[in-house]
């Protein structure tokens, strides 16, 4: 038997050693825990996919920039303005070490960006990043813990998983349409505790009367990016919670049909 082999059946044994001590174990307050510990990073996960996807979405900021008439307002060709966004992305993502844009503005090259707008950017692109190892380290956990809930409770985790699913998810659902209401009543003030929870300076105060960057993102713009984002993080939700909803309930049905066959 080679060495590879042998550290094999080691491991292999380990994990079996594993299974047979904790087996038998029921459904306890601790795998309750652990699993709605899963699901919040599970949501957390799609609610960073979400942003992340809509934040970096070039398409969709030229058909706001469209809708908008954001050339027009600025004094730049779209042209410019697309190469000027797509030089932004770069660097918010980390592909682009500085924001030394340069563009045609009111018939006038100039760097587009002054330092104020830059040093909020610097904020932004930390933020990014943030939200991106966030993401990461979440998705990473909960595989974690789903494969020790499962070693410990066997199928038990998986019902007992779903229930929690069903109820974190069912709470989202109800704090999405708090934030949604909210947002659409109030989105100046909504955008505005946002910004003061997120960073720790006031550089995101732009000029709309000088600064590029708030001409080019108004706050038309950022409604339109908040409910875009929330349709891609409810579609994303929806699925699984049908899923968890109906799987319980074909195994509901099936108990009840047993139950049935046995009087």
């Amino acid at each position: 038997m080679t060495k590879k082999c042998k550290k094999n059946e080691d491991e292999s044994g380990v994990f079996e050693m594993f299974k047979m001590k904790f087996r038998g174990i029921k459904w306890n307050y601790i795998g309750t825990v652990a699993s709605i510990l899963v699901c919040i990073l599970f949501i957390m996960m799609l609610l960073l996919s979400s942003i992340l996807t809509v934040a970096f979405d070039i398409d969709f900021y030229e058909a706001q920039y469209d809708l908008l008439d954001r050339p027009q307002a600025i004094g730049i060709s779209k042209e410019e303005l697309m190469i000027v966004t797509g030089e932004l992305l770069d660097y918010m993502a980390g592909r682009r070490e500085a924001i030394d844009s340069r563009a045609v503005i009111r018939g006038e090259e100039r760097y587009v960006f002054n330092a104020r707008e830059i040093a909020h950017m610097v904020d932004v692109r930390n933020l990014f990043a943030k939200a991106n190892l966030t993401r990461n380290v979440s998705l990473v956990s909960l595989i974690v813990i789903l494969i020790l809930l499962y070693a410990v409770f066997g199928k038990n985790a998986w019902l007992g998983f779903l229930k929690s699913f069903i109820a974190v998810s069912s709470a989202m659902y109800l704090l999405l349409v708090s934030l949604y209401i909210f947002a659409v009543l109030e989105f100046t003030l909504f955008w505005d505790l946002f910004h003061r929870l997120t960073f720790d300076n006031y550089l995101w105060l732009l000029d709309p009367r000088t600064d590029i960057m708030i001409q080019m993102v108004p706050e038309q713009f950022f409604y339109n990016t908040v409910m875009r984002i929330i349709v891609y993080f409810v579609s994303a939700l929806l699925v699984p919670t049908l899923a968890s909803l109906f799987y319980i309930y074909t195994i509901r049905r099936k108990k009840s049909g047993l139950s049935k066959q046995g009087q």
